[in-house]
């Protein structure tokens, strides 16, 4: 991999302007879980400028589907082990992120639930 401005194509040659702490940095803006992500993909390749374009990919997505959503699908995909941007956008697609956030129901509270203080 070619690190010299010159021998690069010149649509490549933006990467040179990015960082991994652009990208963390962005992800962050977005939630914990997406920055978390990020972090994931820039670490899963041998050099983090290789993991570029899927990160911005990723992060993009919040322009099409909203940063709450994408913030679920984070979640969801840190669970499995996805990192990949193709990935991703399939769990927003197929709004797995909307079952994810349904599938977690808020505890049930009312005089006749004794609650785990009471068998101490």
């Amino acid at each position: 991999y070619s690190t010299e401005k010159e021998h690069l194509p010149a649509n490549h040659r933006w990467y040179l302007e990015w960082s991994p702490e652009r990208f963390t940095h962005w992800a962050s803006q977005i939630g914990p879980q997406t920055e978390s992500l990020i972090r994931r993909a820039l670490i899963s390749r041998r050099h983090p400028e290789q993991a570029y374009r899927s990160c911005l990919g990723i992060l993009k997505l919040a322009n099409t589907f909203g940063k709450d959503r994408l913030e679920v699908a984070c979640t969801l995909a840190l669970k499995t082990g996805i990192v990949s941007y193709k990935a991703i956008k399939r769990i927003l697609e197929t709004k797995k992120d909307a079952l994810e956030a349904r599938s977690q129901p808020e505890p049930i509270t009312h005089e006749h639930i004794r609650g785990q203080n009471y068998y101490n």
